[in-house]
């Protein structure tokens, strides 16, 4: 973590979707439902799909980062830095740290009302730990989009869930 709160680009992060479209193959994809979302969107769906044939430990804690450029990054040695988006004073997430059982998947989400400070557009990345190693899903933001293009906006539904491969249709 380089001061300030921003990340190295070359932080060692299983990424299995990137924005570039350079990824990693990996046990464990972590992927948002969509890859852009409108400033509108109120909020970011994602999974984490166990491929293995053991099950996943993850916990309830993750953070949220957004790729600075150059101009913005207090260093000379990077061309862009990921920087730590804020949440509110005193965030707290859940002890328990559940499981993935083999070849489910797990769908997780965050409104933008989470953080301490609007989320612009830009490009965001997901971190979140599996396991003992750290995974991340990229996504962009951009100005309001059409509601067809964006998140569903569907509140009745439970969007912390657990699917299995036998789910499928």
């Amino acid at each position: 973590l380089l001061s300030g709160g921003f990340v190295q680009p070359d932080d060692g992060y299983i990424t299995t979707q990137s924005v570039s479209g350079e990824t990693v193959e990996a046990d464990i994809i972590l992927a948002t439902e969509l890859e852009v979302y409108g400033t509108d969107s109120g909020y970011v769906r994602y999974s984490a799909v166990n491929t293995t044939d053991e099950p996943i430990m993850y916990g309830y804690g993750w953070r949220l980062e957004r790729l600075i450029d150059s101009s913005v990054v207090p260093t000379t040695y990077f061309d862009s830095a990921w920087q730590v988006v804020e949440f509110p004073d005193n965030t707290a997430f859940p002890q328990p740290s559940p499981w993935i059982m083999p070849g489910e998947t797990l769908w997780l989400d965050f409104d933008f009302d989470d953080f301490k400070y609007e989320l612009d557009t830009g490009t965001y990345r997901i971190v979140k730990k599996f396991n003992n190693d750290i995974y991340a899903a990229e996504f962009v933001i951009v100005d309001a989009v059409d509601t067809d293009e964006a998140a569903d906006t569907d509140e009745s539904a439970d969007l912390t869930e657990t699917t299995g491969a036998d789910d499928a249709i």
